[in-house]
């Protein structure tokens, strides 16, 4: 958890109002971090980060829509570092590996948020889970996924006439349930591998067979 700390974004402004937003938005995330630090994810709520940053709830809704909303926009800095890195490793292979690759620098960032901290961000209510309805049209994990499996359809290495809305649901299953179990065991299940390896088998029943 003290991970948590240390990535927490420096956010950019361009002006004071821009500034003056960035500051709360900075100050609403360290007192995320500190509540689940100190009291653990059960106690975190929209009136305990606002007492611990010494904002208004009028401040906190300014920025942000929840506390999922800040869960989601630290989570959404933190994996930009680990998408490059996949980026890199991800050039002149096959799509399947290419997904692969990409959810394995996604659970090493999950892994360095912390069970606690992705506990919260696995919730029925995060509008982020939705990937059919994402809000404010953001383009995250499963996005991309999809624009690794149009490729992959181009470049004759997927099953073309798949259901792509289809593919993206199974492969939310199988990472979203692997790491819900990972928050469950605290940590001690080797997330990585079993995703892995059930994301393997997924992935080719849906390759096109040469």
């Amino acid at each position: 958890m003290d991970k948590l700390n240390e990535t927490i974004p420096i956010i950019p402004h361009r002006n004071k109002q821009e500034a003056r937003s960035a500051l709360t938005k900075q100050k609403l995330l360290e007192a995320t971090v500190a509540i689940i630090q100190t009291h653990g994810i059960s106690k975190l709520s929209v009136r305990l980060i606002c007492e611990t940053a010494g904002l208004s709830t009028g401040a906190f809704y300014h920025v942000f829509n929840s506390k999922e909303d800040v869960i989601n926009y630290y989570l959404s800095f933190t994996f930009k570092r680990y998408k490059d890195e996949a980026d890199s490793t991800n050039k002149n292979v096959p799509t399947s590996q290419k997904i692969r690759n990409l959810y394995q620098y996604t659970i090493k960032c999950y892994k360095e948020a912390g069970y606690e901290f992705m506990s919260a961000f696995y919730s029925p209510s995060n509008p982020m889970l939705n990937f059919r309805n994402r809000p404010n049209q953001e383009t995250v994990i499963l996005e991309e996924i999809e624009n690794y499996l149009r490729q992959g359809q181009q470049k004759q290495e997927i099953i073309p006439d798949i259901d792509i809305e289809e593919v993206k649901l199974e492969i939310a299953i199988i990472v979203t349930g692997a790491m819900f179990y990972w928050c469950v065991f605290k940590g001690e299940i080797a997330v990585e591998s079993i995703v892995d390896k059930n994301l393997s088998n997924y992935l080719s029943t849906i390759e096109l067979k040469k």
